[in-house]
């Protein structure tokens, strides 16, 4: 949303808009909905008959890596939490929808190395089973790292409120001007 309100022309701007504040739209954002969609994609897929029905038809292949294009943004944008029109979660419900889906992919990925992948080679699975794991996990470092960052900015702007109230409230009252020298203009 951010980066389409810098490139977007005004009328596909307000589509967009009332897309990004339609209820769906708000659901599917929420970090826990985008996870249970985006680990749900991919068990779906190295569980069944689609991944390999995917690797001898390249339109299904373009289908399903299209699908988990949008799924990744949309769990990359519920726990970064920056988009425009979509209220924020809380970063511990960010933080633990991170941490449970990397779980989840990694379990995943020992399981397709152990049970092997329906109608997938059993010398291509192992490989297969590394780059998924080793993908969460990178993901998931990414995401902390921004996580992490967004953790320090609030403490700093909450440290640097503090400091101005504290500063307000213990600032000495100056010499309080005599109605003489108000009336002949002079200062204290």
């Amino acid at each position: 949303m951010t980066l389409a309100r810098r490139t977007l022309e005004p009328v596909p701007l307000q589509r967009l808009g009332r897309l990004a504040g339609n209820p769906l739209t708000k659901a599917l954002a929420f970090p826990v909905v985008a996870a249970v969609l985006a680990v749900g994609a991919s068990w779906l897929l190295y569980t069944g008959p689609t991944a390999a029905e995917s690797t001898r038809d390249p339109g299904l292949h373009s289908v399903v890596m299209i699908g988990f294009l949008l799924v990744g943004l949309l769990l990359t944008a519920a726990v970064v939490g920056v988009s425009a029109g979509i209220r924020r979660s809380p970063r511990w419900l960010r933080v633990a929808v991170l941490a449970l889906s990397t779980a989840v992919l990694g379990a995943e990925a020992v399981l397709m190395a152990v049970d092997g992948v329906p109608g997938i080679a059993a010398d291509q699975v192992p490989s297969a089973a590394a780059a998924l794991a080793g993908g969460a996990v990178l993901y998931a470092l990414v995401l902390g790292a921004v996580l992490a960052t967004e953790r320090r900015r609030d403490e700093r702007a909450a440290r640097e409120e503090q400091d101005v109230l504290t500063a307000r409230r213990t600032r000495p009252a100056g010499p309080v001007p005599s109605t003489d020298q108000v009336r002949s203009g002079q200062q204290v």
